[in-house]
Parts: structure tokens; C-alpha cells; sequence
């Protein structure tokens, strides 16, 4: 079901076999531009996405659902509402780029993890097990360095410090891709009980020496 104005869509309207709502999308001069909902039929029915958009790009606040109506994500998009750039109106070229705090849970609503994004580029990420233990952490040093610690039932079993030399301006900023880093540090591997095992040193992704310990 199609709505337009001027021979222009407005809002389009998609049901299932039953008559049940699929999707709403709104346009705005023959661009989606507004809320968008999608709704899920399998083993049931029920909300899977909420989200609004500016000229066909995700803008703001995401909300993606379990089947039991549980909040599975709420992820921030880059897109802003009458963002400018150099005194012109700004429209990402990536139209899912995501900025700022993303959140994801279990489906019984525990949080998962909870990552800050840069221009759609990790900046620190920290994630639990199912059982709300500590499960992995990225943590920035500043813009080149970054380390990364894994953890076992809560207990540290690694932790390797990264470097990264590539880069990309938005807005005239330049942004490190910190995600997967050259291994630059000392890296660290622990036992069950998180006692150290053993130390490796790396320079810009090139094992130089290495401590064993009993």
C-alpha cells in the first residue's frame, strides 16, 4: 500500500499473506527519509527493527529486536538531521556508518557488549559471557595504540598491545583503523588461573624476543 504526493512516495506500507504488517518505510523526495519498521512472521510475530533515516542513510538511534520482544542492539548511526560540513549539508558516503556508544544484549537482556565507534571505526569494546563475566576488552592507549585482553570465565588468559599506521579523514579529521592492529608491545599469556606464562615482544608486527616463565 503506496502513498504519494505529486507523483512522489510518500510512505509504503508491505503485509504478509494474512494481512499482517511487514513494513513501514516514508520518503521524502523519492528518497527514504523517516521511520522505518520491519516486523517478523517467523514463529510468530513480533517488532524486529525500529530506526529512522535521512536521504537513504541510518541516522540516529537503531533498534534491532529478539523474537521475544528483548532489545538484541541499539546501535548509533553517524547521520545527522541537517548536518553540514564547511558551511554545506554533509551526507556520509558510508550510509551505515556508526558513531558513538553501540550496545548489544543476550535475548534474556544481559548486555553483551558495548563498543564507542569512531566515524564507524572501533575505539574501545568491552563484551561478557552469558553468565556476566568479563569476556574480551579493547581498549585505546591513544590514536595509534591499542591493546587488546581476553578473558576466560572472568580470568585474563591474554593480552596483546596493537599498533596501527592506516588511516582515513572524515571531516577533516584523520582516524586510525584500530580494529586489527600490528601486534607492537609486549604480549602477554596467562594460565587458568591468570598467573603469567609467558611474555613476547613485538615491534610493529615482528616477534624481536621472548620470557618463559614456571
Amino acid at each position: 500500500l503506496s502513498y504519494y504526493t505529486n507523483g512522489s512516495l510518500d510512505k509504503e506500507y508491505r503485509f504478509d499473506s494474512n494481512g499482517r504488517l511487514t513494513s513501514l518505510q516514508t520518503y521524502r523526495a523519492g528518497k527514504e527519509y523517516g521511520p522505518s519498521i520491519r516486523y517478523s512472521t517467523d514463529g510468530g510475530y513480533s517488532l524486529v527493527q525500529y530506526g529512522h533515516l535521512i536521504n537513504n542513510r541510518l541516522s540516529g538511534p537503531h533498534y534491532n529486536f529478539y523474537p521475544n520482544g528483548q532489545l538484541k542492539s541499539l546501535w548509533n548511526y553517524c547521520q545527522q538531521e541537517g548536518e553540514t560540513w564547511n558551511g554545506e549539508p554533509y551526507f556520509w558516503d558510508n550510509a551505515i556508518a556508526r558513531c558513538g556508544i553501540q550496545r548489544e544484549y543476550f535475548d534474556n537482556g544481559a548486555v553483551s557488549c558495548i563498543e564507542d565507534l569512531d566515524s564507524n571505526y572501533a575505539v574501545d569494546k568491552v563484551c561478557y559471557d552469558q553468565n556476566g563475566k568479563l569476556a574480551s576488552e579493547k581498549l585505546r592507549i591513544d590514536e595509534q595504540h591499542v591493546v587488546h585482553k581476553r578473558y576466560i570465565n572472568g580470568v585474563i588468559y591474554q593480552e596483546e598491545p596493537g599498533f596501527s599506521d592506516f588511516s582515513h579523514v572524515t571531516k577533516g579529521r584523520k582516524i586510525y583503523h584500530l580494529e586489527n592492529p600490528k601486534s607492537h608491545g609486549v604480549f602477554k599469556s596467562y594460565d587458568s588461573s591468570g598467573k603469567l606464562k609467558y611474555e613476547k615482544i613485538y615491534d610493529i608486527g615482528k616477534a624481536v624476543c621472548m620470557k618463559n616463565y614456571d
